[in-house]
């Protein structure tokens, strides 16, 4: 019960941040025709999710930005162990997990790491749902 509540207000906390690739008057959008997931690995007890995402920056600042994604099937299906995963931009490198979004097209090459359950099978080929959060602020042009 402990644990169902800190995920409903970790998920509520992310949603109030940042920008949902649902929302379409976000300043942050997916372009979901042209990202896709890409593949995945296990390697020493952890699934490596590789994607290459499309977000456009419709504003006319540089931002940064963490990309969160929804692996709520994963997690069902046992290859999980969590449901929500923070991207980052190599897998050697955990701890960059913010990306700089520059105005117009931004092309990203990621990574979501997380702890094997008890499968090895993905059932299917689809980018997560995936959460944008934009920092609060913004990087103004010089």
């Amino acid at each position: 019960m402990k644990r169902s509540m800190i995920l409903i207000l970790f998920f509520c906390i992310i949603c109030a941040s940042g920008c949902y690739i649902g929302d379409t008057d976000s300043q942050l959008v997916l372009n979901k025709e042209k990202s896709f997931f890409s593949d995945y690995s296990i390697e020493d007890g952890k699934v490596y999710y590789y994607c290459y995402l499309i977000i456009d920056n419709k504003s006319n600042n540089s931002c940064r930005a963490s990309i969160v994604g929804d692996f709520l099937k994963d997690q069902d299906s046992g290859l999980l162990k969590e449901r929500y995963l923070t991207a980052v931009e190599d897998k050697r490198n955990i701890k960059q997990s913010l990306f700089l979004l520059e105005p117009g097209e931004n092309v990203l090459e990621i990574v979501f790491i997380g702890t094997n359950g008890k499968s090895i099978v993905r059932n299917d080929r689809l980018l997560p749902p995936i959460t944008i959060n934009k920092e609060l602020e913004e990087i103004k042009p010089e």
